[in-house]
């Protein structure tokens, strides 16, 4: 499995904190898994004098004028409970391993054919992070269809004195078959206007939902609301230090460390950082996340058997 750019071409390297507005991860699924997902969604959407109200009559096209265009349904309608199952665990296991996340439950299998796109918006009230998995053809007989991200940089400061057009703008991914596109919700993005036939079997086809926190994940014997207890009184002393400074930053971020069996804080560091600094007076983002880091190292809890490992997620 690599994860990467799709700009740069360049691996994303994964020991350090991740910081960037999307990642690109290839080959998702186990290759047999995504191959048989894609063999189910084919006999659905082929064969049409096969179909009937019963098994095809759960499509929703969904239009909204200048903004969304295209056909969606309830994944396990199509791909079934069991493939879908696979899919939520691999999705569930690889967010929160990477950002302290887990994927939000409702999640669409959308089509897109000519004439679908989805016009410029940003999703910024429904995750942290938005997801798209993509079960399209590499071959397919239609174009467009990419997601389109917009380039995160002060455009006054660094474009606004020379002439640019289109990918100068934004980050082009295309729906590259088992490929999984995962990006910060309050970046502006759309999708490419599709082009070509009608035919189904050639669209785009691609599941997609939301990611947000969900507590701490913890795997050893330290009882779970000794740390929700913890942190709270670590957030509630941090916000009394910055005052109305803490109003200027907006995002998520998740802090990984060990407790020690003799209860002390060991290893804490960010391993997902996607705060920002609004305006107003205050500290930058990253001295803000470091004096966190601090005050996670000085949590102090009772004795255990062993040491637990953390991955504590926090939303400003």
């Amino acid at each position: 499995m690599r994860y990467h750019h799709e700009a740069a071409g360049a691996e994303l390297v994964t020991n350090g904190p991740f910081r960037a507005p999307y990642v690109v991860v290839e080959d998702f699924m186990p290759s047999a898994v995504a191959l048989e997902m894609r063999a189910i969604a084919e006999m659905h959407l082929g064969n049409p004098y096969q179909h009937s109200i019963k098994t095809h009559a759960n499509w929703d096209y969904w239009y909204v004028p200048g903004l969304y265009s295209y056909l969606r349904t309830d994944p396990e309608r199509v791909l079934g409970a069991r493939l879908m199952g696979m899919f939520r665990s691999r999705l569930a296991q690889w967010t929160a391993e990477r950002f302290g996340h887990f994927p939000v439950r409702q999640c669409y299998l959308s089509l897109y054919i000519n004439g679908c796109r989805q016009g410029q918006h940003n999703d910024a009230a429904n995750g942290r992070f938005g997801y798209v998995y993509s079960l399209t053809k590499d071959d397919r007989r239609t174009i467009g269809g990419e997601t389109l991200i917009w380039n995160e940089e002060n455009y006054f400061e660094s474009r606004m004195h020379q002439p640019a057009w289109g990918s100068a703008f934004y980050q082009s991914i295309s729906p590259r078959f088992n490929r999984l596109l995962v990006f910060d919700d309050r970046m502006p993005h759309s999708v490419q206007l599709v082009e070509g036939g009608m035919d189904p079997i050639e669209g785009r086809l691609v599941i997609h939902g939301h990611i947000q926190e969900a507590g701490p994940l913890i795997s050893g014997p330290l009882p779970r609301e000794a740390v929700l207890a913890a942190a709270d009184e670590l957030v509630r002393r941090l916000a009394s230090e910055l005052g109305r400074s803490a109003l200027v930053y907006h995002g998520p971020a998740t802090i990984r460390f060990t407790v020690r069996s003799e209860g002390t804080v060991t290893a804490a560091e960010v391993i997902m950082d996607r705060v920002k600094r609004l305006g107003g007076q205050g500290p930058p983002a990253a001295e803000m996340l470091t004096r966190l880091v601090d005050k996670v190292t000085q949590l102090r809890f009772k004795h255990a058997t062993e040491d637990t490992n953390v991955i504590l997620p926090f939303a400003f």
